[in-house]
């Protein structure tokens, strides 16, 4: 979910997540803690933990800021298994969506800190170890991803960690759906840019470390929306290639290229 913005397709995305959670604000039956993760959410889950790990043996709680939070899933994934270890806040410029939260984690018996906040106003001076994000940076240009950036570093301890997906350029089949879905006023998602790299942002003391694709297999979901009767066809080999993606992703990157692009940032020790 994206924060506020000054630009005008940074408003325009707000406005269309806001919309998003609106329509789904007393609907969270398909996201409990037994539905089925997507193999990018699977990859950032996988991330955290590591990430969540490393810090526990020095550690007997390590922070976490969902940042633009979105239906935090992740989190709940996250908080499900390191429960009293983790300490997790949720944050999101929309109220609906931080109330749809607040439900999932009540139904869950799960703790957390919500907030509603603009990403751009809000900083925890070097409160979190780890930040993490999906498909929040595309909704913005160079000047306000490198703002966040800042934010996020302003954030993290020293030594902390950015863990964010962003849709990705080389994705070939997602983006022709996309642009399928915009030209036929079918996108609900608002404007994105999808990226090719991240190497040229900079964040006061965050140094890239990591970046790759992942989740090829995850475009086939956009198929049947953008191309109906196609996808109806291909719907049993959708299921097929989600079902079994630790095998058929790999192969599917060097197809159609990956769905989303991870970066790992990490902020200098003093």
């Amino acid at each position: 979910m994206p924060a506020k913005s000054t630009n005008p397709e940074g408003k325009r995305a707000q406005s269309a997540w806001v919309k998003y959670y609106h329509e789904r604000r007393t609907d969270v039956r398909d996201m409990t803690l037994s539905s089925q993760l997507t193999c990018w959410q699977r990859h950032l889950v996988a991330e955290v933990t590591k990430e969540i790990v490393a810090r526990s043996k020095f550690e007997d709680t390590v922070r976490l800021w969902s940042a633009g939070s979105g239906i935090d899933v992740i989190g709940l994934r996250l908080k499900k298994r390191f429960r009293k270890s983790l300490d997790l806040t949720i944050l999101d410029v929309s109220r609906e969506c931080i109330d749809l939260n607040r439900k999932l984690f009540d139904s869950a018996g799960l703790d957390a800190e919500f907030a509603v906040c603009d990403i751009f106003d809000c900083v925890y001076v070097r409160r979190f170890d780890i930040v993490m994000n999906s498909g929040l940076l595309e909704h913005f240009g160079r000047g306000e991803q490198e703002k966040l950036l800042s934010i996020f570093s302003r954030s993290l301890k020293p030594g902390g960690v950015y863990l964010t997906l962003t849709p990705f350029k080389g994705g070939r089949l997602y983006n022709l759906c996309r642009r399928k879905m915009v030209a036929k006023h079918r996108w609900a998602l608002g404007p994105e840019e999808p990226v090719e790299s991240l190497t040229h942002l900079r964040g006061d003391d965050l140094v890239l470390e990591e970046e790759y694709p992942v989740a090829a297999v995850d475009q086939f979901r956009f198929v049947r929306p953008a191309f109906p009767a196609l996808g109806t066809i291909l719907l049993p080999i959708t299921l097929l290639l989600v079902d079994f993606d630790v095998v058929t992703d790999p192969i599917m990157r060097r197809i159609i290229g990956g769905y989303c692009l991870f970066d790992k940032f990490v902020k200098k020790k003093e």
